[in-house]
């Protein structure tokens, strides 16, 4: 089933289809959504995402443009949401902090020079956020040179090398960001040798995301090429910026959609929220200290191959199938059913958002 037969077909059956951050809402008469349909929307979702419209009686959003902007614009949501926990004290737990091992000889200045031509294309990495009348607001500097700060340890013992560079990770993780004054990255060098070098990135979360480090490594990577021959730079200005995004998209949350959606998680998050009682071997600090880890493992190809057809018999994704396994074991060990859990979305729903910093 093409695209364009599941929406006919979709239209024809009734079935309205909205978009919601990463998730497709719908909503359909008593029995009109058959597996067919629902398995051509599982098919075609990643599509219907990125075109950012929704199908049938679904609100189709405005177009992101470019906004002229007499006063510092608001902040978008999700950098309201930050910059209220800086406030509660989050300090650092949204850091984004890491290292990219860079192999071969390396041309220092034409490195800054990249990082500079970034910072230049994506306002996101010079905005700060002072504060007026208790609300956040987006101040752009026109431009803004980022130091490299260089480190070199190559002529010490390799293994001592790497143990530094490991440390100038961590300690750049526990070192605070201003977010009214900025500036909000950070970027240093490690030389380990001549052609060995690690470079380690101190970005704040109210101005890049996981989605924001592979824009930023394609970026650095054009650049550099483009400068190390003599070039000018090879990317030229983007469509919109992250603070037109923040306005559309406080634009479209204006009205009644905005108060739905308040009201929907008002009434999920409403009394005491309940916390999760591992049986650990240690008691639960008083105060959290956002101190975390990782933790690793591999699926076998038996595994993965059961796991994506039971979610294809079921009619839902991976992600929402091992999301319901891990609660299940949350539930196993704790015998709580009401279970708590944080995910990471990237919002990049529209295709205007998808080389974007922010």
């Amino acid at each position: 089933m093409t695209l364009n037969s599941l929406l006919g077909d979709l239209e024809r059956a009734g079935v309205a289809v909205s978009i919601e951050g990463e998730n497709l809402l719908v909503r359909a008469p008593d029995g009109a959504l058959t597996p067919a349909l629902r398995e051509g929307l599982l098919r075609h979702k990643s599509e219907l995402l990125r075109r950012g419209e929704g199908v049938g009686r679904g609100r189709k959003a405005s177009r992101i443009e470019r906004t002229r902007r007499a006063d510092p614009p608001l902040p978008s949501f999700a950098q309201q949401r930050i910059w209220f926990l800086d406030q509660l004290g989050a300090a650092t737990a949204y850091n984004c902090v890491g290292a990219l091992r860079l192999e071969g000889r390396l041309d220092v200045q034409v490195l800054e020079d990249s990082i500079d031509a970034i910072v230049r294309r994506h306002e996101a990495l010079r905005t700060t956020f002072p504060a007026a009348s208790g609300s956040p607001r987006q101040v752009i500097a026109p431009s803004l040179h980022v130091a490299l700060s260089l480190l070199d340890l190559a002529g010490t013992d390799r293994a001592a090398g790497e143990e530094a560079a490991r440390r100038l990770v961590e300690d750049e993780g526990r070192r605070p960001f201003d977010l009214a004054q900025g500036p909000l990255l950070r970027v240093h060098l490690v030389r380990l040798g001549e052609t060995e070098h690690v470079l380690v990135l101190n970005i704040h979360h109210i101005v890049f995301d996981g989605w924001s480090v592979g824009v930023f490594n394609h970026e650095l990577a054009a650049h550099y090429e483009a400068f190390l021959t003599g070039r000018t730079a090879p990317l030229g200005e983007p469509e919109i910026q992250y603070a037109d995004f923040a306005e559309w998209q406080r634009r479209e949350a204006r009205g009644p959609e905005l108060g739905r959606q308040l009201d929907y998680w008002k009434r999920r998050l409403a009394g005491i929220l309940p916390r999760l009682d591992l049986p650990t071997d240690r008691p639960r600090p008083a105060a959290q200290t956002f101190r975390g880890s990782t933790c690793t493992l591999s699926f076998s190809r038996t595994l993965t191959a059961g796991l994506r057809s039971l979610a294809q018999r079921e009619g839902v994704t991976l992600f929402t199938l091992l999301l319901a396994g891990f609660d299940a074991v949350m539930h196993r060990w704790t015998g709580q059913e009401d279970i708590l859990v944080g995910s990471p979305v990237a919002n990049r729903t529209r295709a205007e958002l998808e080389g974007l910093i922010g």
